[in-house]
């Protein structure tokens, strides 16, 4: 039996509601920051693009620390190398963020990517940042597991999220006590008037519903 639709993410089926769940983590999110850190060392720092599992290019960059390289050094390396890379660039963007940070932005929602590091002798190039942006049309539930880090969800903007009668609305899980998930209204908007909000605990969860002019949650 076919489902019916009955609302953006909703199913109906012999009257049940099926909904579609996103699973968010740090490793398909659409913006992640990689830092370099430890002991500069002598050798070659690394990040591999993978779409899909299949590797599309790496951007590399040869640390000489015995000669003078940081951690910051390295990074600036590391951010230009991506860049020189035709077959990443192509797909992903790379930005100075902090100095020793890689800040790369994904196509898309990130979903289809995923980043492998190396980092030489007591260095270490690991991912310590990640934000997802929502898609209004589909992701009106979400789970966000930050067993390893801290995740950050960007909301859409409320003109995209609201017809001027209906708005949208949105349930987001925290599936890890080990990390917050921090919800960002775009831009200025805010929600419950504040820029952020914050749902911390194991399965603990917030259900954020657009007026028109702001986010409130309950």
């Amino acid at each position: 039996m076919p489902f019916d639709t009955v609302h953006p993410g909703t199913h109906a089926f012999q009257g049940a509601v099926a909904r579609r769940v996103r699973a968010l983590t740090e490793n398909n999110a659409k913006e992640r920051t990689y830092t370099v850190g430890g002991t500069a060392s002598d050798g070659v720092y690394s990040l591999e693009l993978l779409r899909y599992g299949v590797s599309v290019g790496t951007a590399s960059f040869t640390a000489n620390a015995t000669g003078g390289d940081t951690n910051n050094d390295i990074a600036t390396g590391l951010r230009a190398a991506w860049d020189a890379v035709a077959a990443i660039a192509a797909v992903t963007a790379a930005a100075g963020g902090a100095a020793a940070a890689v800040d790369l932005t994904f196509d898309g929602y990130g979903n289809e990517y995923t980043i492998t590091s190396v980092a030489p002798g007591s260095g270490t190039l690991d991912q310590t940042a990640a934000t997802h942006l929502l898609n209004p049309g589909t992701d009106s539930h979400v789970t966000v597991d930050t067993s390893n880090m801290a995740i950050t969800v960007d909301l859409p903007p409320v003109a995209s999220c609201h017809d001027g009668r209906n708005g949208l609305e949105y349930k987001v899980w925290c599936l890890s006590a080990s990390n917050d998930v921090t919800i960002d209204g775009d831009g200025s908007e805010t929600i419950d008037g504040a820029a952020t909000d914050t749902v911390s605990g194991a399965y603990a969860a917030v259900t954020l519903l657009c007026t028109g002019s702001e986010w409130v949650s309950g």
